[in-house]
């Protein structure tokens, strides 16, 4: 057994553009939530040990985390912090060495491969962690993380670069929350949300199962490497997620949407058919029936470009918000999966 507080995640977090003071508040939200309880998180790995636990430093100033600092450069526009996951954890040999067991003694670059499974496994496998981390702290507060491109270490030297995880664009779900007054979304904690994550084993190795799991998988793809990145697609991946959730079968979806989302999440007060609508867009969209700008138009002036995206997001931020509340209320609730049942009365 090794320990293995020799590796380290050195990762910049994006603060939000100053002139969106909410959104600056938001993150602000999650950094006190994570101080609140100490930054450590425990995880099940098969390649670590029980008892494993992830524990998180945040620098306000990148250059303050002595490894990081010469690979961090300062964006003229952008502030940013630094989360640091250190691994407090012993690996697992017997994962370790079956993995290793398993190659081919003939094997020309067994040596090779050896060195991989001890060092490349257990880091894959933290990464994935951490990227959990970052899923499901955009499901306690949508939008607030977002990160650069960071760095793994060990034992304080480079060892490979990290994806970047972006989530920002999110936010506008909380505000279309809010604008129309459903769903609501809650205010729940991150250490919660990844309790319920690693006790409710809707994910395994990177694979969402059951209804659940599949729409957790689904709404990670609403996150992108970087914020370049934008997808026409995040209404699809919305509503698949909410379709594995809510419906049975492949008749009547909308109407099974429509219906069942308000047994958890409340009634529609108002706006009521908003919902009917985004629906509405996403199946003309699918079967070819709305005109589309090219995605290289010059002509992102015209009305046509302009109605279009303006739909898109709108109903794209009313799925999401959807599928975000219901997964918030299947955290509060301790929830797997959603059961309904029908009733019937009379006179």
């Amino acid at each position: 057994m090794s320990k293995t507080s020799k590796f380290s995640f050195a990762i910049p977090i994006i603060r939000p553009l100053h002139f969106n003071n909410a959104h600056i508040a938001l993150q602000d939200a999650l950094i006190r939530d994570i101080d609140s309880w100490g930054g450590s998180l425990s995880f099940n790995n098969e390649y670590f040990l029980s008892g494993s636990k992830l524990v998180i430093s945040l620098y306000k100033n990148p250059a303050e985390y002595v490894p990081f600092k010469k690979y961090f450069k300062p964006h003229r526009v952008r502030n940013y912090y630094l989360l640091v996951f250190k691994v407090d954890a012993e690996i697992c040999e017997t994962s370790i060495l079956k993995l290793i067991d398993s190659i081919p003694k003939d094997e020309e670059y067994r040596d090779d491969i050896i060195e991989h499974v001890r060092t490349d496994i257990p880091i894959t496998s933290i990464l994935l962690e951490i990227h959990n981390f970052f899923l499901i702290a955009n499901i306690a507060f949508p939008g607030a993380l977002s990160t650069e491109r960071g760095i793994s270490f060990i034992a304080k030297r480079k060892y490979e670069e990290i994806e970047g995880f972006y989530a920002e664009h999110l936010f506008g779900a909380l505000e279309s929350s809010k604008k129309l007054k459903w769903p609501k979304l809650s205010s729940i904690g991150v250490l919660d949300a990844w309790n319920w994550l690693n006790s409710s084993n809707v994910i395994e190795n990177g694979i969402g199962k059951n209804s659940v799991g599949r729409a957790l998988a689904a709404f990670s793809q609403l996150t992108t490497e970087s914020s370049s990145e934008d997808s026409t697609l995040n209404i699809i991946w919305a509503l698949l997620g909410l379709e594995a959730i809510y419906t049975k079968g492949n008749l009547g979806l909308k109407e099974q949407l429509v219906l069942k989302t308000e047994v958890p999440l409340g009634k529609r007060e108002e706006n009521k058919k908003a919902f009917g609508q985004m629906y509405d867009f996403r199946s003309r969209l699918v079967h070819g029936d709305i005109d589309i700008p090219l995605r290289y138009t010059p002509y992102d002036g015209a009305s046509e470009f302009e109605n279009f995206h303006s739909d898109l997001y709108e109903s794209s931020d009313i799925a999401i918000a959807t599928l975000i509340a219901t997964f918030q209320k299947l955290i509060q609730n301790n929830w797997k999966e959603l059961e309904f049942q029908y009733s019937i009365s009379g006179n």
